[in-house]
């Protein structure tokens, strides 16, 4: 017998960082070769987590959105938080893994002990619509 597990969507924030009316992960992510990309995501379409990556982190507020941003702000990246429907994942820690082309492995891993206050795990989320800009702090 198969335990199937349901959860209900709920209402979060997620930071991005915005680069030509796109969006993207707001932290870089090593990639073959140790290359530093940014995960570009949907504004539209239903966004699933990575093969290979932990969970999708977000927020429980606004104000933890806010105050978290205001700590990782740098001039010349555009961050914004936009309000996200999110199913919540089952996983309790962040983490990615890559091979590196013959360089051997790279593991990241984060307890989610060591995670800003209020942030919340997902596997996927939904844009509804932006909540905040950079240039509002």
């Amino acid at each position: 017998m198969w335990l199937i597990l349901k959860y209900e969507k709920v209402k979060a924030y997620k930071m991005f960082k915005e680069n030509n009316g796109k969006l993207y992960s707001a932290f870089p992510h090593i990639y073959k070769n140790y290359e530093y990309i940014s995960i570009p995501y949907s504004k539209v379409e239903w966004n699933e987590r990575k093969e290979r990556f932990g969970p999708i982190c977000a927020f429980d507020t606004l104000e933890n959105a806010k105050t978290f941003l205001k700590k990782m702000r740098e001039p010349v990246i555009k961050f914004v938080i936009y309000q996200i429907e999110a199913v919540p994942s089952l996983d309790k820690d962040v983490w990615e893994w890559e091979g590196c082309e013959g360089n051997g492995t790279f593991y990241f891993y984060m307890k989610n002990i060591d995670l800003p206050n209020g942030t919340i795990l997902v596997d996927r989320f939904k844009i509804i619509r932006e909540v905040f800009g950079d240039e509002s702090i």
